[in-house]
């Protein structure tokens, strides 16, 4: 309709191919995104108690302000602390919360962003690698050929 590739981006890790991490939850003034899911969905992931004290509030205190359904941010209090046990371990985390199931996702899981420049000849390294191989571009395709909006992170076709 707009001639635009505007995307909400799907699939992002938080722990890359390359081993790097997202920060542990409990770094002060990081964002957190949280997908929210039925509690079958998931498994309680093991942490301190200190650590899951403090996650279970905000996520339970951030639904008297955040009417999504579907994603919960916070952002990790300077006032708040968790089992220093965790620092290293807790990265991808599951917390159950009555019948819900709050699965820490990418801080930018969901987020919509305008990739248009990024179709143009020589902007986007996959570009050149689909025109000489006949595959679909790396951009475009998404929404010219699945018809969706969602970009899917890795997609390697």
């Amino acid at each position: 309709i707009t001639g635009r590739y505007v995307y909400a981006i799907h699939g992002l890790p938080l722990i890359d191919a390359f081993s790097n991490k997202q920060p542990w939850p409990c770094e002060p003034q990081l964002r957190l995104r949280w997908e929210i899911i039925h509690a079958g969905e998931c498994t309680q992931t093991s942490m301190g108690e200190k650590t899951s004290t403090t996650l279970t509030n905000l996520l339970m205190h951030g639904e008297e302000t955040d009417t999504n359904t579907l994603l919960r941010d916070i952002i990790f209090p300077t006032t708040e602390t968790c089992d220093e046990s965790d620092v290293d371990t807790l990265v991808e985390v599951e917390i159950v919360i009555g019948s819900q199931c709050f699965r820490r996702v990418h801080p930018d899981h969901m987020s919509v962003f305008d990739f248009t420049y990024w179709t143009l000849d020589n902007t986007h390294p996959g570009n050149a690698v689909s025109a000489s191989t006949g595959s679909s571009h790396p951009i475009k395709k998404w929404l010219d050929v699945d018809e969706s909006v969602f970009l899917i992170y890795p997609a390697f076709d």
